[in-house]
């Protein structure tokens, strides 16, 4: 399965989970899926990584709506608490990394 097939499911699975009343860590998995989806067409955006220029400029534009839309749903099923805390663990991932 292609990298943006996976991260669909993955993000599909995480809009799910959070509509319900799940806690994000608890997602960790899927969570994680969508992250390395999201960072690493960043990353090949910035580096100029060009094999399929068409492929990967909406791979990178996907990208920026699924990091759009997570926080969008957890804005509403969470409220600013819960962008606020999904933006520190983004930023403690990336520190990681």
């Amino acid at each position: 399965m292609d990298p943006l097939s996976i991260a669909l499911v993955s993000f599909t699975a995480l809009k799910k989970g959070i509509s319900l009343g799940k806690d994000i860590s608890a997602m960790g998995k899927d969570l994680n899926k969508v992250f390395d989806f999201i960072d690493g067409t960043k990353a090949a955006q910035k580096s100029g990584n060009k094999n399929d220029p068409l492929s990967d400029y909406i791979a990178y534009e996907k990208a920026l709506d699924m990091e759009k839309q997570l926080e969008q749903v957890i804005w509403e099923t969470r409220g600013s608490k819960g962008v606020a805390t999904f933006k520190r663990m983004r930023t403690q991932a990336a520190e990681r990394d």
